[in-house]
């Protein structure tokens, strides 16, 4: 009998010992207020984003997934709890935290910093948290989670990604400005007083002044993950298989296509991702719908 107990005892450590060994390292990337402007994507305006594209030619591009809801707080809501935005009620507040009302926006504003202040940036010491992660030796598989505000407005960033764009090239996205007409009375008050935001924009010509910020912090964010990509390369976990290495892009964005502020629902946004990606050759994308 006592044979066969330490004989079960061993079997089971020996299961466990490779059920240990099986479990993959996992390091999340995730962004926030994304649009689909980035560079692999090919699309007016075009950000200069060489990591996130090396991330995506190395990996799948799911054009038609969906998010917890139209704005970024029900996505955060959902990450933070595992739970939809149906059973948080987190639609269009800022109740990130579940029971945790307490968080204020901020308005759209942009501009840049002195260079030298980038690793006081509260994103850039997020980041160099993480890549001290990597450098680490961890005798059990991990789950590395680095998220960054990055480009969500306000949209403040050293000086050097402003620099990388001439205001006088970048190319507007275009407004629809009759977008409204065709909504319910009671949603197009709602997003008729969103889309104010916009018309003081224009009011102040100064359109293209935000876009050229949201650009900036969209550089900056891509830099971001290309240090944490870099720590990947260079640690002990070089050989991580990529199948484990997410990014989460969400594609809020408050200078939406739609002549209306802050967010817009995705449904034209995935037809041309999905129109774009037919003239991509050599990169491989996933169209089945899933959600978040």
């Amino acid at each position: 009998m006592k044979k066969q107990l330490l004989l079960f005892s061993l079997l089971f450590l020996s299961s466990a010992q490779a059920q240990e060994t099986n479990r993959p390292n996992v390091l999340f990337l995730a962004v926030d207020d994304m649009n689909d402007w980035i560079g692999c994507l090919g699309t007016t305006p075009r950000a200069m984003t060489p990591n996130i594209d090396k991330l995506a030619a190395r990996g799948l591009n799911f054009t038609n997934a969906h998010t917890a809801g139209v704005f970024c707080a029900p996505s955060r809501a959902a990450i933070f709890s595992g739970q939809f935005a149906s059973t948080t009620d987190c639609y269009r507040t800022a109740n990130y935290f579940v029971g945790h009302p307490e968080i204020e926006a901020l308005l759209l504003e942009w501009g840049a910093i002195p260079n030298e202040q980038e690793e006081e940036m509260a994103d850039t010491i997020r980041i160099n948290w993480a890549v001290e992660q990597l450098q680490k030796k961890h005798d059990k598989p991990f789950f590395l989670a680095t998220g960054i505000y990055a480009p969500h407005f306000p949209n403040y960033c050293p000086q050097k990604y402003f620099d990388l764009y001439d205001p006088a090239q970048i190319k507007l996205p275009p407004y629809k400005k009759d977008d409204l007409d065709d909504l319910p009375d009671k949603i197009k008050k709602m997003k008729t007083t969103r889309s104010r935001i916009h018309q003081k924009l224009e009011s102040l010509d100064a359109v293209d002044d935000a876009i050229h910020g949201y650009l900036a912090c969209m550089s900056y964010a891509d830099a971001m993950m290309g240090r944490v990509l870099d720590a990947l390369e260079s640690s002990p976990y070089e050989h991580l298989d990529l199948s484990t290495v997410a990014e989460g892009l969400n594609l809020d964005f408050p200078l939406s296509h739609c002549h209306r502020r802050p967010k817009s629902p995705k449904t034209e946004l995935h037809r041309r991702i999905r129109e774009r990606r037919k003239n991509m050759p050599g990169r491989e994308f996933v169209d089945k719908k899933i959600a978040f």
